[in-house]
């Protein structure tokens, strides 16, 4: 019985630190779409003045 309650922690907490990696992946991900995004909104602007 002890040993399957540590078997079911040891997934809980590879589970648990395999989303928070995935987390922090998709908001890498996200700030850098948005910086993308931003100096396209930038350069879009520019060519509307000209």
């Amino acid at each position: 019985m002890r040993e399957q309650g540590d078997q079911m922690r040891h997934a809980a907490v590879a589970t648990l630190a395999r989303a928070l990696r995935q987390r922090e992946d998709f908001f890498t991900e996200w700030h850098d779409g948005t910086q993308d995004r931003e100096a396209l909104t930038r350069w879009g602007g520019h060519s509307e003045q000209h």
